[in-house]
């Protein structure tokens, strides 16, 4: 049996992007920190940022695959960004 290639990030659709991002804890991090989340529930927050009802309404040329990109976007630049530590 021929083995599969394991998908990169961009080879995913948007709507399996969210759902992989969703199980990761920096990713988890990201939304706690910036977005205004109902109850740590990672998809809701990521539907509503995306106004659609369900993950898999995120699909390309949309509005709301637009505003996954911007999301995905803002989550890149948050890992980028230095930690601060408060001098003593």
């Amino acid at each position: 049996p021929k083995e599969k290639t394991p998908k990169t990030f961009h080879d995913m659709s948007p709507a399996q992007q969210a759902g992989m991002l969703c199980a990761d804890d920096a990713f988890q991090k990201f939304l706690r920190e910036t977005v205004l989340m109902p109850d740590d529930d990672y998809a809701a927050a990521v539907r509503g940022f995306c106004h659609v009802k369900s993950r898999s309404d995120i699909k390309p040329g949309t509005d709301a695959a637009k505003r996954w990109s911007d999301l995905v976007s803002d989550y890149r630049a948050w890992q980028r960004e230095p930690e601060f530590i408060d001098a003593p």
